[in-house]
């Protein structure tokens, strides 16, 4: 079946769950590598296409009842777009949480403009992002889920809601508890 065609089945309900499978198996094929270029080798540990790909799906099918198709190809120019649009974002977050400002008690001199002492690098992103994820497997999966969903692809309450079929009440609560659970894991691990 043609991208159009899934997209008439989800719309009008008949047998969504296939046809999500189906199309999300016609999008990994024509976008995955595409969009593993665009990712720069340095944040591959921490951003991975495949993850990128599937929040941009979840997020389109989110906001389906807006797509209005020109041709076969523009769910696909869709689905590239959000995903392209979520790697800039993830990359300038990532950018912002490494920079450092020294606090009002740090020296007045030269010296405080330096960089933070804290590694950096290839090797410490691998290494922060096994820890992350040795905390992750320790919750309920759908607590992990969201956490990833959140603060990695940055996909909003609502978002997340529409994908999960919930409300955007219900999504927050479960983040809310699974916040609660990674920080007291990761305070026992620190």
């Amino acid at each position: 079946m043609t991208s159009l065609e899934l997209l008439e089945r989800i719309r009008s309900g008949s047998d969504v769950r296939t046809a999500q499978a189906e199309l999300y198996g016609l999008v990994r094929a024509a976008l995955l590598e595409r969009l593993g270029k665009k990712i720069p080798p340095q944040h591959h540990a921490r951003l991975e296409p495949e993850e990128v790909l599937r929040a941009a799906f979840l997020k389109a099918l989110a906001h389906l009842e807006g797509f209005r198709a020109i041709n076969e190809h523009s769910f696909l120019a869709w689905i590239y777009s959000i995903a392209k649009k979520m790697i800039a974002d993830a990359l300038e977050l990532r950018t912002m949480a490494t920079t450092f400002f020294p606090g009002p008690e740090a020296p007045k001199d030269p010296e405080a403009s330096r960089a933070s002492e804290r590694p950096t690098g290839a090797t410490a992103r691998p290494a922060r992002r096994e820890w992350m994820e040795s905390v992750l497997a320790r919750l309920p999966p759908q607590e992990a889920q969201v956490l990833r969903l959140r603060q990695i692809v940055g996909l909003g309450y609502d978002q997340i809601a529409a994908a999960w079929d919930t409300t955007p009440e219900e999504v927050r609560k479960i983040y809310k508890r699974a916040w609660a659970r990674f920080s007291a894991l990761a305070v026992g691990e620190g």
